[in-house]
């Protein structure tokens, strides 16, 4: 994980920096999966996964021009969005 942020572009925050980002990255994403599962602060969940699709577009997809992760994502990330402002809308 450390090495795809660095050929991501993330190279300047050094072996440490990356090892250190990815290593957040991966629990942010474990602990919005198990809160997500258990149904709890689902606007807050929602919106941090749409966040990670978004940064995901930008920083890998979107510059591999790989038009089928393009558009997988495209729709992840609206998919999320839109379930984000549903369940605020619920609150």
């Amino acid at each position: 994980m450390a090495d795809f942020l660095k050929s991501s572009g993330l190279a300047f925050l050094g072996d440490t920096g990356t090892y250190t980002l990815g290593a957040i990255l991966a629990a942010l994403e474990l602990v919005a999966g198990i809160l997500l599962f258990a149904n709890r602060k689902l606007f807050e969940v929602y919106a941090f996964l749409a966040f990670i699709m978004f940064m995901a577009l930008v920083l890998v997809h979107i510059p591999s021009g790989n038009w089928m992760n393009i558009m997988i994502h495209v729709a992840l990330l609206f998919s999320l969005a839109g379930l984000a402002i549903q369940s605020k809308e619920l609150k």
